[in-house]
């Protein structure tokens, strides 16, 4: 009789460790989907901000005649960034100045 309940048990027990891991995955899959969308929709606005600034800073250079740099100030681009634009820029082919 020991043994039917010993055998029983086993079986429960790895019943419950699959039903277990297959919950764990599905709950981990989720998860890791949503974190891997959050983090694409921060890098999607990242790089639309950054755009931004560049059409913004091509436009105040057009229109007013003002240097990449001037344009940036205007703009409130920290000085310590003006190569990073710049560059990138460069590598858009909006450069200017």
């Amino acid at each position: 009789m020991c043994n039917i309940g010993e055998a029983l048990f086993k079986e429960g027990e790895a019943k419950g460790k699959a039903k277990g891991k297959a919950e764990g995955i599905k709950i981990g899959v989720k998860k890791g989907k949503a974190e891997g969308i959050e983090i694409g929709v921060k890098k999607g606005e990242k790089k639309g901000i950054v755009k931004g600034l560049l059409r913004a800073i091509v436009s105040i250079v057009k229109h007013y005649g003002v240097t990449n740099e001037q344009a940036m100030a205007n703009l409130g681009i920290p000085e310590n960034e003006y190569e990073k634009y710049n560059k990138l820029l460069e590598k858009e082919g909006l450069a200017l100045t």
